[in-house]
């Protein structure tokens, strides 16, 4: 009878564990960044400017601030677009919010103009995690 067998030093395996959670820090915040910009992008029911322009996006609490709509050339100004964030860890949480007080109705309920839920951060999320290649 052969028996053979393996060790792995634990600094080895703390070293493995640490790179894999920065590597998912990485992924969780591109997706985040990602699925925020979808969301200026797509078409609005525009029931008002403060509903494109209170989208935030924020790491550990979510970012309930209001933004004033700026109107230019007819049109309402979407935020800037996100750059790259940096998550603390792995385990960090990423919040898009949107604190117009009728984001709830635009996104589940639909406009006076148009019916049904318009579930803009929903799409952008499938959106980004269908197109998203996760490389190893």
């Amino acid at each position: 009878m052969v028996t053979i067998g393996f060790r792995i030093p634990q600094g080895a395996l703390e070293a493995c564990r640490k790179q894999i959670e920065a590597k998912l820090a990485r992924i969780v915040a591109d997706v985040a960044v990602k699925t925020y910009n979808n969301i200026l992008h797509q078409e609005f029911p525009y029931f008002s400017g403060s509903y494109i322009s209170s989208w935030n996006i924020n790491v550990g609490s979510s970012d309930r601030s209001y933004n004033e709509p700026v109107w230019q050339r007819g049109v309402y100004i979407a935020p800037r677009e996100a750059r790259a964030i940096t998550l603390p860890s792995a385990y960090s949480k990423v919040y898009l919010t949107n604190a117009t007080p009728h984001a709830y109705q635009v996104e589940y309920e639909g406009t006076p103009k148009h019916s049904g839920g318009w579930q803009i951060a929903t799409a952008a999320r499938n959106n980004t995690i269908m197109s998203y290649k996760f490389l190893v």
